[in-house]
This record gives structure tokens, C-alpha cells and sequence, in this order.
């Protein structure tokens, strides 16, 4: 049975020098996250505006994990030095564990998302990654 687990994390900045923090993390928090103990695979992430149009929302960035299992997820949020400085800085976070029930397309080449076999036709909420 798989044990594997997705984490789609959420922060919210609202300070200037904040949210200019926050999109240079998308080139530099790469080094701190490559050799994260059970980390299969991640995606620094930018949002777009409520309405579609090209415009990035500068004060909402993503961070989508997928991990060997839960207790090593929990591991890393309840204890990253890297964490504890996304928590400082944003003023709202949302983490959303996640598993598996399809997977299609690549992401850089792979697909890093195991498919679940015993989840509950009965859940009722779904995202779309």
C-alpha cells in the first residue's frame, strides 16, 4: 500500500519587503530544499489574480511537496529552519495533505505522484494540481 504523501503549502505575504523576500525564494530556496530527508520531489510555485488575466499575484507563492510519508512531512513543518523563516515571514500559511487518486502528465520530466489504492470513493473534496 502506498505511504506516499503530497503537500501543497500556501503563504501569504503582505509586506512589501516581504513579498520581494518571498519571489526571490523561488531561485534561492532551491539549495535548502534539494537534500530534505524524504522529499521525492518539489515545485516552488507563483499564484495568478481571482479573475484570469496574466498578472502574477506578488503576495500569494506556493510550495507543492511530495514526500515518502506523512511523519517525514510533518517532520520538515514542524521542525525546518526553512519553514520557521516561510512561517516568520508570511502572514498566513495553509497546508493541504494530500493523496493520490490520479495521476497524469509530467512535471520537469517526471511523474512523481503515486496512486493511492484504498481511498474512499466517499471523500468529498478533490484538487486538481
Amino acid at each position: 500500500m502506498a505511504t506516499q504523501i503530497t503537500t501543497l503549502t500556501f503563504f501569504r505575504y503582505t509586506s512589501l519587503k516581504n513579498k520581494i523576500w518571498a519571489f526571490g525564494m523561488m531561485q534561492f530556496a532551491h539549495k535548502k530544499l534539494q537534500n530534505v530527508e524524504g522529499l521525492l520531489f518539489y515545485k516552488l510555485l507563483g499564484s495568478g489574480k481571482a479573475e484570469f488575466n496574466p498578472r502574477p499575484d506578488w503576495s500569494v507563492y506556493a510550495l507543492l511537496q511530495v514526500w515518502d510519508n506523512e511523519i517525514q512531512a510533518n517532520r520538515f513543518f514542524e521542525g525546518s529552519a526553512l519553514m520557521e523563516t516561510y512561517k516568520k515571514r508570511s502572514s498566513e500559511q495553509w497546508t493541504l495533505y494530500l493523496k493520490n487518486k490520479i495521476a497524469r502528465g509530467k512535471w520537469a520530466g517526471k511523474n512523481p505522484f503515486v496512486v493511492h489504492d484504498h481511498l474512499s470513493d466517499d471523500i468529498p473534496y478533490v484538487a486538481a494540481i
